[in-house]
């Protein structure tokens, strides 16, 4: 059986900020690292995402995680001033629905303000956002940890035992396994001393190709969001998926929220073409929501760290959470073990 210092489980957003952390410390430069993970059986959520971090809307001092909100927005700020390509700095329109109820009304007011604007028709706040290109942000990442010592194979993990990663084909021994498994965590037959398990939420986006408009936007009404990348010339609504079921789209609720959107802001008169849902592409991503909606970034049982529960801020928590986790990893590399 093959002994690593390091065992890493997943290759999403997680995995590769952490590895990224890890690059840049001289402790973890000599380590032996395995990468296990299985883009078919598990698909990356960090690929199936409308890959939105949106600024300018949270406070410090009123929760942790709005501390946190506030923190690893910072975090991913000072990695785009390092790499802009990875994502485009745009604004993001938070529509004013004259209609809704006068509670949601104040709500929605005292959140964002009352400077209003009109966006494409739509009367609605604008702050600031990023973005992301996913795949461009996940090579960079990978650009990055390319120093070290890593051995990558793509099995799928059936079982932890004692310092014990168990595949479909074969087994491997380290002292410190880090699971960056995302809503997949349930899935693996382990017994975790995790005090806020979470669980696997689902999500779906429509993808239009070939949309020519002047400047990246996200414009939102509630939940809802029509996303638009200049360079590659897509447009994204995010969705809701069927509940109940892990990767399947509700047409119905995505088309009815859809032609919602739309009927605040004439985006169709703008290019001039119907946006028919019908030939849109549908893409679903699994995300993992706990307690709070607070992600977890500790050991939770001997030797085994998860570092998971992004939920909607994949793009940033990990840039915040990651320096911690790896002095947490180097001072259980440094510890005696059985």
């Amino acid at each position: 059986m093959q002994n690593y210092d390091v065992i890493i489980v997943g290759d999403g957003i997680g995995a590769r900020v952490l590895l990224h952390e890890m690059a840049k410390s001289q402790f973890f430069l000599d380590k032996s690292i395995l990468q296990i993970h299985n883009p078919t059986n598990f698909p990356l959520c960090s690929f199936n995402t409308t890959s939105v971090v949106s600024g300018g809307i949270h406070k410090k001092g009123l929760s942790p995680l709005g501390d946190l909100l506030v923190d690893s927005y910072d975090s991913f700020v000072s990695f785009w001033e390092k790499h802009p390509h990875i994502a485009d700095r745009s604004k993001q329109f938070y529509i004013f629905d004259e209609n809704q109820e006068q509670k949601k009304k104040e709500q929605f007011l005292t959140r964002y303000g009352d400077d209003f604007a009109s966006f494409y028709g739509a009367q609605a706040i604008d702050k600031e956002c990023y973005i992301v290109y996913p795949e461009k942000l996940m090579d960079c990442l990978k650009e990055n940890y390319s120093k070290l010592d890593i051995t990558s194979l793509e099995q799928s993990v059936t079982n932890l035992s004692s310092h014990t990663v168990h595949t479909d084909s074969t087994s491997f021994k380290s002292s410190s396994i880090i699971l960056c498994t995302g809503a997949y965590t349930s899935f693996l037959n382990h017994d975790l001393e995790l005090s806020r398990p979470g669980k696997s939420v689902s999500g779906s986006y429509l993808l239009f190709e070939d949309v020519d408009l002047s400047d990246s936007f996200v414009l939102s009404l509630g939940h809802y969001n029509i996303i638009y990348r200049k360079s590659s010339k897509q447009l994204l609504f995010g969705g809701t998926s069927y509940e109940g079921h892990i990767h399947y789209n509700n047409q119905r609720d995505i088309r009815s929220n859809f032609e919602k959107v739309l009927s605040f802001a004439d985006l169709e008169r703008e290019l001039e073409r119907d946006l028919d849902i019908s030939k849109a592409k549908v893409l679903t991503g699994l995300r993992h929501k706990c307690s709070k909606r607070l992600p977890v970034s500790k050991e939770v049982s001997d030797g085994v760290f998860l570092f998971s529960g992004f939920y909607k801020n994949g793009f940033t928590f990990p840039f915040e959470l990651a320096n911690s986790l790896c002095d947490d990893i180097e001072l259980r590399l440094n510890r005696p073990h059985s």
